[in-house]
């Protein structure tokens, strides 16, 4: 593809988790197809103190982005938030000089609703979102919400999951067991907030002890960006408890989280609320077996039960342990990770 595409985003190298990641591995999967691919950190205008400081970065970012289409960048991709703040400010510019503009906008919180809670920003959109060949999201009812907002970009509005695998070279390698008589490894990913529920993760590996006799090591990861401190109370509570039984790993904030789950022979999502769980894509993809709630329904090969059935969660667990000694091998289905829907996004637009 040429000319390049421009990824417009944050980055791994300045800030850990959310678009940082996801846009770290569509550039760096891209660079391993070959594709042509420049990229425009915006991390540090936020992170810069004051107001002349943050100028000067945003001068800088401009500046570069100027450079890119005078010197042959057609596609400039930006990821954002709500407030697509370098959006913006740069796609005009970049639209006259004959560029292409996509954004993938990663909202957490809904956009919809939050543009009816920030009508500025709707009537901003109702100008600026014209000038877009592409508008992504993550969530296909929030694609819905938004093309009834914006009769004008309903042709425009794709649909992406938040998944993108890390280039080959990141990934762990997948090898069978070797070790007669290991413990069943079981992990759990969530935040110190009651929606991930990750309680219920833990009681099962303490049922699954008891009732097999079989031993069981537990790791838990958990984020410290949220902490609900009442909530922390009693998940330290139950952490405790189930101590006296399993060997229970806390790890807190890791990187590592590919290798910590090929590790593992299960990874429990038993989340509340999480529609989609980015841990359960990279679960499937180094092979390791998913059982989640039935709020999950984006990957096909995750074991589903609801939330509360805490008999369907045993049978689940029962039937990866009866084939735990199987080879390891990606469970995660091509079509399931969006490096290949951007690839053709890309081609379509450029």
């Amino acid at each position: 593809m040429n000319p390049p595409v421009v990824l417009i985003s944050i980055f791994r190298e300045t800030i850990i988790g959310g678009v940082a990641v996801h846009s770290s591995n569509l550039y760096e999967r891209l660079l391993e197809e070959s594709i042509p691919v420049s990229k425009v950190n915006y991390a540090p205008v936020f992170v810069a103190k004051g107001v002349a400081r943050k100028a000067v970065q945003l001068g800088r970012l401009g500046i570069k982005l100027l450079k890119l289409r005078l010197s042959g960048a057609r596609l400039f991709h930006f990821h954002a938030s709500n407030r697509a703040l370098v959006f913006y400010l740069f796609a005009p510019v970049l639209t006259l000089l004959g560029g292409r503009c996509l954004l993938s906008v990663h909202s957490g919180y809904g956009f919809d609703r939050w543009l009816a809670e920030n009508p500025l920003y709707d009537r901003i959109n109702g100008m600026y979102f014209r000038l877009l060949h592409a508008l992504v999201f993550m969530n296909p009812a929030e694609s819905r919400r938004i093309a009834r907002r914006y009769g004008f970009l309903s042709e425009r509005i794709v649909t992406i999951n938040p998944f993108i695998a890390p280039p080959s070279e990141a990934l762990p390698v997948r090898s069978p067991p070797t070790s007669a008589g290991r413990p069943f490894r079981i992990a759990a990913i969530g935040v110190w907030m009651g929606r991930y529920n990750v309680e219920e993760a833990i009681r099962a590996a303490v049922r699954f002890n008891k009732e097999t006799g079989y031993p069981t090591e537990f790791t838990l990861m958990l984020s410290t960006v949220i902490i609900e401190p009442e909530y922390r109370r009693k998940l330290e509570r139950i952490i405790t408890e189930a101590r006296k039984t399993i060997h229970l790993d806390l790890l807190e904030n890791r990187t590592d989280i590919l290798d910590q789950l090929a590790g593992s022979d299960v990874l429990i999502r038993s989340s509340k609320l999480d529609s989609y769980g980015l841990c359960v894509a990279e679960s499937l993809l180094v092979g390791t077996p998913v059982i989640a709630t039935d709020l999950c329904r984006r990957c096909n090969n995750a074991m589903l039960y609801r939330q509360g059935d805490t008999e369907a969660l045993h049978q689940h667990l029962l039937a990866v342990f009866s084939g735990r000694d199987r080879p390891r091998r990606s469970l995660l289905e091509q079509s399931e990770d969006s490096f290949y829907q951007y690839r053709q996004l890309y081609a379509q637009i450029a």
